[in-house]
């Protein structure tokens, strides 16, 4: 029968005492602060997700957008107290992912990217805050039509017959209002051509 030295514990306790303590002098990592017009480029690995922030008053329209240049990503936009405010996964690699928001508060608004699938190869993409702005009504309707082709889109990748219904009821609304805010009512424009290409096969 084998006996445990008398030493053995010691080191054990006193190694996890160590990790303990760098741990707590381990620093949170703050999110990246995104400047209006000001480009971040970066690689994404798989597992990891990327955090951001940007300022912003109540009553602003926000436009950020990720070029997807060799992975594809989902990026979610969380108000200052933690809440969703916008989800979205609509384009392919070689495609621009948008998210659009209206900030109905006060503060630092977080954004997180994040890989589409769950193994993906390592990527690279690049982040800009495009627009940031008093909210019109017209930006409001644009809003209000990206955040509807983002969850028509989410429903239609369930691949269930309840989410492609989803899909078409999300995505006819999403166009309706594209339309209506477009300049004498062009059925035209990025969530038009995305959400035909959707319900074609449908």
């Amino acid at each position: 029968m084998k006996y445990m030295p008398t030493w053995l514990p010691l080191v054990i306790v006193a190694t996890g005492r160590l990790f303990a303590q760098a741990s707590e002098r381990a620093p949170a990592v703050e999110p990246l602060r995104l400047e209006p017009g000001k480009t971040v480029g970066r690689e994404l690995a798989e597992g990891q997700s990327h955090e951001y922030s940007f300022a912003s008053e109540a009553g602003q329209y926000a436009r950020i957008v990720v070029d997807q240049r060799s992975i594809n990503i989902a990026v979610t936009v969380l108000t200052p107290d933690g809440k969703e405010l916008f989800s979205g996964d609509s384009y392919a690699i070689g495609e621009s992912e948008s998210a659009e928001v209206i900030t109905d508060l006060s503060g630092n608004f977080r954004l997180r990217i994040t890989p589409s699938e769950s193994h993906a190869p390592n990527g690279l993409y690049a982040i800009t805050l495009k627009d940031l702005e008093p909210a019109t009504e017209r930006l409001r309707m644009r809003v209000a039509a990206t955040q509807e082709f983002a969850r028509g889109i989410a429903a239609y990748m369930r691949g269930t017959r309840e989410g492609i219904l989803k899909a078409i009821e999300d995505l006819d609304n999403a166009l309706a209002l594209s339309w209506s805010n477009s300049p004498h009512g062009c059925r035209c424009g990025p969530i038009s051509g995305r959400a035909h290409s959707v319900k074609e096969p449908v």
